[in-house]
């Protein structure tokens, strides 16, 4: 809308836009296009024609509200443009993906880890056949170290992402989509091999690992697929191959060499604490 030739304020009109904590929070920020592109916008809850459904019943984070909203002819005044300039909506959502990709590929490795928590000790109080499931390599090898592997490497690779964050080399967007692509599917594939290595039990709320794997599954999705972080990781690493003609493989060797070292610097400090709980 515009007063004395200035935009002093914006109409924005839209549905069924899910959105976590739908019904709950207090402010609520929106994509919108405008004349010059999209836009974000902080919207007020209360505000006229801004509505939101009932909570939807979930498969997993279920104290998480998520509800779809609504906005019909919803007024806000130019002031409540992110930014202060239009069409810019795009451009912050992408200065931030390092970010918040990296904070669920934390979720996804807390979860996988979770999982195993309960899965390992199980596996050394649990006797079959005169013998611990833990001294069984069908089981160890199958259901509990490939997913130690998996999420130790996934650690590694977040506490290096993280690093270079504060260090100030930037946003790192597509570093932050290979931590959460990482993370997140070894989240999921730990919490259900610990339902595997329950057996029955672990398909009881009890045993908290059917809860895990319901809770841990949105992080493949939300924040961006895995498939989109596949697409993601793919495009940005080739275009960067061809900017810099291979010049960026040369010049990573120096990374790569801090990120084994972390990975071998965790995995000494994780696998003796697993050794030991097996014997016992």
């Amino acid at each position: 809308m515009l007063q004395d030739g200035k935009i002093v304020g914006y109409k924005v009109n839209g549905n069924k836009q899910w959105i976590s904590n739908g019904g709950l929070a207090d402010v609520y920020t929106v994509l919108a296009s405008t004349p010059s592109g999209p836009s974000w916008f902080v919207i007020d809850k209360g505000t006229q024609g801004f509505k939101h459904d009932k909570p939807e019943n979930k498969h997993g984070i279920r104290t998480s509200n998520t509800a779809a909203l609504s906005l019909s002819d919803v007024y806000v005044d130019a002031d409540r443009l992110i930014g202060g300039v239009e069409g810019q909506g795009l451009l912050q959502a992408q200065a931030v993906f390092g970010y918040t990709r990296l904070m669920v590929a934390a979720f996804g490795l807390g979860a996988g880890w979770a999982a195993l928590d309960r899965a390992i000790p199980y596996s050394v109080k649990r006797i079959q056949g005169g013998t611990r499931l833990s001294e069984k390599q069908g089981y160890t090898h199958k259901l509990i170290v490939p997913h130690v592997a998996r999420l130790e490497a996934a650690r590694s690779y977040i506490e290096e992402t993280a690093e270079r964050i504060d260090a100030g080399e930037g946003s790192l967007n597509t570093e932050g989509a290979i931590a959460k692509y990482m993370a997140t599917e070894a989240g999921n594939l730990a919490a259900d091999a610990s339902i595997q290595a329950l057996g029955g039990y672990g398909y009881t709320h009890e045993y908290m690992v059917e809860k895990i794997k319901r809770d841990v599954r949105i992080t493949t999705i939300y924040e961006g697929t895995s498939e989109i972080m596949e697409m993601t990781i793919s495009r940005d690493r080739w275009q960067l191959h061809l900017k810099t003609r291979g010049g960026t493989i040369r010049s990573r060797r120096a990374s790569w060499k801090r990120f084994m070292r972390r990975t071998l610097m965790w995995a000494r400090r994780s696998l003796p604490w697993h050794s030991t709980l097996w014997r016992q």
